[in-house]
């Protein structure tokens, strides 16, 4: 009896241990969802670095490889819309911020990006593939920034939420961006604290 009651506690701590896990997981960043994207801003020195996860399928209709002519052009034209940082967004002018570098992983893409671009976890025919998009500008006035207007919504409409994760000199804040609330507020990270 003893010996069958431990067993049975053992199946139950098991079982409670692989919930608990998969719980973390999915709270820890595991969190593809159509609509929402996040988007992490860090300030450092004179540098403005913006890192986006965003589902493939809010930017061209689909996630998997492109199968069709059509999904190709689509595909394409994202890829050349993203080499122009400001379809997804723009710094105010006042920090006189310039492009340094872009950045664009999609491995679901690799066949019309013309080269292999993969990433542990994502292959080609991944049913939930994201972009992972890197911009990062030089900032003449790095204590100027004040904000970043996220030009993202108007160009992907399907788009409904980005959750953004903010570090810098000021420290760290969070913040939810939506088609109508489609503004950064850099200040509170920006300027070192006093």
């Amino acid at each position: 009896m003893f010996k069958k009651n431990q067993t049975r506690a053992a199946r139950i701590c098991g079982l409670l241990a692989t919930l608990l896990l998969s719980a973390g997981t999915h709270a820890a960043g595991d969190r593809h969802q159509h609509g929402a994207s996040q988007l992490e801003v860090s300030i450092e020195s004179n540098a403005l670095t913006l890192q986006w996860d965003s589902p493939l399928n809010d930017l061209i209709g689909f996630e998997h490889a492109p199968r069709t002519a059509q999904q190709k052009a689509t595909a394409q034209k994202l890829l050349k819309t993203l080499q122009d940082p400001t379809s997804f967004s723009v710094p105010n002018t006042e920090a006189q911020c310039s492009v340094v570098s872009v950045s664009v992983q999609a491995p679901s893409l690799a066949p019309v990006q013309g080269k292999a671009n993969t990433k542990a976890g994502h292959g080609l025919d991944d049913a939930h593939s994201a972009l992972a998009y890197a911009v990062r500008y030089s900032c003449k006035k790095v204590g100027a920034l004040r904000t970043l207007s996220l030009n993202a919504f108007k160009t992907w409409p399907s788009i409904q939420e980005i959750d953004i994760a903010l570090a810098g000199p000021g420290g760290q804040a969070a913040q939810e961006a939506k088609p109508n609330a489609a503004r950064v507020e850099l200040r509170a990270v920006a300027a070192p604290k006093r």
